[in-house]
């Protein structure tokens, strides 16, 4: 889901295809740090940058509970 080695990570796609909001990849992306890992394997210049960009500046305005994000995504990655 988060990972970038055959192209955009899904997370993303999911995103760009309107499945999940832009709230949702920065609550991951602080969680995991998953942008970082893919800024470095990415190296198409037509979509990522913006997405980089926008998700990076949209980091600042989104306020949520740590721990209950924490929660939500462990039971939903950990799950079978």
């Amino acid at each position: 889901m988060l990972n970038s080695s055959d192209g955009h990570p899904h997370i993303i796609t999911a995103y760009l295809g309107g499945d999940i909001n832009i709230e949702s990849v920065v609550i991951l992306n602080q969680l995991t740090g998953f942008m970082n890992r893919a800024n470095k394997e990415i190296s198409e210049t037509i979509v990522w940058p913006d997405v980089s960009r926008k998700v990076r500046k949209y980091s600042p305005f989104v306020q949520y509970d740590l721990q209950k994000a924490k929660n939500i995504v462990l039971k939903v990655f950990t799950s079978e």
